[in-house]
């Protein structure tokens, strides 16, 4: 990382930073210091004696402006209105004296909802400039957090600082309790600067100026942060008809997304969490959730499937991983996915298996005159479920290939599967209970609280426009459930989509002409980081959108920025059970990316000469 000259007395915390974070913001600070220029004295505390001509200000009171300013005034009035907007005004500056204590700059950040996230890339390089600053004004930073109940002030500038300045987040924007708060605290403070940095707030502290951050959120279109920073007469509080009421802008650039997570996440780590196990043979397809939705397994091959956990963030080691392996001659029908086991169903011929890991292999069915239709090779195998009954006999329930739902009493001495059901779209566990979906044309019925032979079913019909299966999408984590079963998105028509949620109590069309729908979502109540603008109590439909790098999050007719890459997305899914996102990156890779946290928790290299590869979530 290289340094400006100059930059002794700050970069010793740059150099704690990974080289390539500590460019970014080395060349972050450098730009956000055009809007403030030389540092210099500025919105001093308390009443200073004037001290004599300090030179010339572009920022002073118009009593003070230059002869030469008011002679193009009267000569020129629409260039003295030209320089008046651009802040080209020249002011004889006053030089003021100041008192012995009165050597700090005070930095107070907000930390509130709409400032977490991208906003925080901004705080974190305006802690690096102002620590650059106030070292060559041979002053001491002290800094805090506007939400602070507390009202402390830190002078550290460590490693620390900057984890506690990442760290600190409230749920509530900047109040007046909180400005009178910290009013009443700096009232016996001397000090020579005094920021606010981030959003607009109720009220301004005296002598103090602001620092505006806003995300800049477009679809299809480069997002970035805009960094205002106001006149002093306007941060005051004078008239905007006043001719120095303007602002100054810097409009910055997003890293890329590696870049920003690692920065907000863990910034002095230099070690990447990757499954070793799973680097020696690339996958070659997905093959199943487990019913909590933290582990997921994989093809490596045709006849093999690992399993392993998903971790709870990129700090932690995914572990290790089952494997399970089969003959080649046994085709796989359905596949189960525990907290300690995998579980599959073979079949070969008339013969039917049940495959364990840890286990061994047992004979299931005798031949038999149901078919049985395994899963065509490359595509995701269809889900497997073991029910307890009353009478503590193990259920087995599969879907094959055709849409038939299968069932089988386990224990029983003449077990073989028998045919339940047709037009099977979806096959899932909620609680201890299974549900499904079914094509009823025109209609798709859902079936709730499925468990034995004679448990009654909780059925519930929701009529469409289409003549053809429609797509359907099911979350067993997002809010409330209907009839036994989760929170559910379908096709109504060719460009309609609705959502049914006991959280609602309704269904309401969701359009997604443009983009590809990827499954449903509910954003909990800490989703902050998201800005707190996607109302928490609905569910939403996931889209993907046409440019492949921008992921969201549609409401009746509103659409939410959910998450973006510099990289091009496909295969994308929901987790069916967690808010995570799982796609492949145009690199070759299969991510695993948590919508909340926005951050990257796990990545495998995908075999990209094969073109099995194929979405579960996708159009059932």
């Amino acid at each position: 990382m290289r340094l400006n000259k100059g930059a002794e007395k700050w970069s010793v915390l740059l150099q704690l930073f990974q080289d390539d974070l500590g460019d970014y913001l080395n060349t972050t600070q450098q730009k956000l210091a055009t809007l403030f220029g030389p540092a210099r004295l500025s919105a001093l505390s308390g009443e200073r004696e004037p001290d004599g001509y300090a030179g010339v200000s572009r920022e002073a009171d118009y009593q003070r402006l230059l002869l030469s300013e008011w002679t193009v005034a009267k000569r020129y009035p629409h260039e003295f209105m030209r320089r008046a907007a651009m802040g080209e005004h020249l002011f004889l500056a006053q030089a003021q004296k100041t008192s012995r204590n009165d050597q700090s700059t005070i930095l107070l950040f907000d930390a509130g909802p709409i400032q977490l996230g991208a906003p925080r890339l901004a705080h974190l390089a305006l802690f690096i400039l102002f620590l650059r600053r106030t070292a060559q004004q041979k002053r001491i930073l002290r800094w805090g957090m506007l939400q602070d109940d507390k009202l402390q002030l830190s002078e550290q500038a460590d490693e620390n600082a900057v984890m506690k300045l990442l760290c600190s987040r409230y749920p509530q924007p900047v109040t007046m309790e909180h400005i009178s708060a910290w009013k009443q605290r700096l009232q016996d403070q001397e000090y020579s600067e005094l920021w606010l940095v981030g959003g607009h707030t109720p009220a301004s502290l005296t002598h103090s100026r602001s620092i505006l951050i806003e995300e800049n959120v477009a679809i299809c279109a480069p997002a970035s942060l805009q960094v205002s920073l106001p006149s002093a007469s306007a941060s005051s509080g004078k008239p905007p008809g006043d001719p120095l009421a303007f602002s100054k802008t810097l409009t910055l650039p997003l890293p890329e997304q590696d870049i920003g997570l690692r920065l907000l996440r863990n910034p002095f780590s230099r070690n990447k969490a990757t499954p070793e196990s799973t680097q020696q043979e690339a996958i070659t397809g997905f093959a199943a959730f487990s019913q909590n939705g933290r582990k997921l397994a994989f093809f490596q091959g045709a006849n093999k499937v690992v399993a392993m956990s998903i971790p709870g963030s990129s700090r932690e080691n995914p572990g290790g991983v089952k494997t399970l392996a089969w003959p080649k001659s046994q085709q796989l029908l359905a596949l189960s996915l525990s907290k300690k086991r995998l579980s599959a169903i073979l079949v070969s011929g008339q013969k039917t298996y049940l495959h364990r890991f840890p286990g061994c292999q047992e004979t299931l069915a005798r031949p038999g005159a149901n078919p049985r239709s395994p899963q065509p090779p490359g595509t995701p195998p269809n889900p497997l479920f073991f029910t307890p009954t009353a009478k503590e006999q193990r259920q087995l329930w599969a879907k094959d290939a055709e849409g038939r739902l299968l069932y089988m009493n386990w224990d029983a001495e003449d077990a073989e599967f028998q045919r339940k059901d047709e037009n099977v779209l979806y096959l899932d566990a909620y609680g201890k209970r299974l549900f499904r979906a079914v094509w009823r044309k025109p209609n798709l019925v859902v079936y709730g609280a499925m468990s034995g032979e004679s448990a009654p079913l909780k059925e519930k019909q929701f009529p469409t426009e289409l003549q053809s299966e429609p797509s359907v999408f099911f979350h067993t984590g997002s809010h409330g459930s209907v009839q036994g079963v989760p929170a559910m998105a379908y096709q109504y028509a060719e460009t309609t989509w609705k959502i049914s949620s006991a959280s609602v109590n309704e269904t309401f069309n969701v359009a997604a002409t443009d983009g590809t729908v990827v499954g449903i979502v509910s954003f909990a109540p800490a989703a902050e980081e998201l800005g707190g603008y996607v109302r928490q109590s609905r569910p939403s439909l996931i889209v993907l959108e046409p440019c492949g790098t921008k992921v969201t999050a549609r409401q009746d007719s509103h659409a939410f920025l959910v998450m973006k890459n510099t990289r091009k997305m496909s295969h994308m899914m929901i987790n069916p059970h967690l808010p995570y996102l799982h796609y492949i990156e145009d690199s070759g890779d299969y991510v695993v990316y948590a919508i909340l946290k926005q951050e990257e928790l796990l990545r495998l290299p995908v075999d990209a000469a094969s073109e099995a590869f194929s979405d579960s979530g996708g159009e059932r």
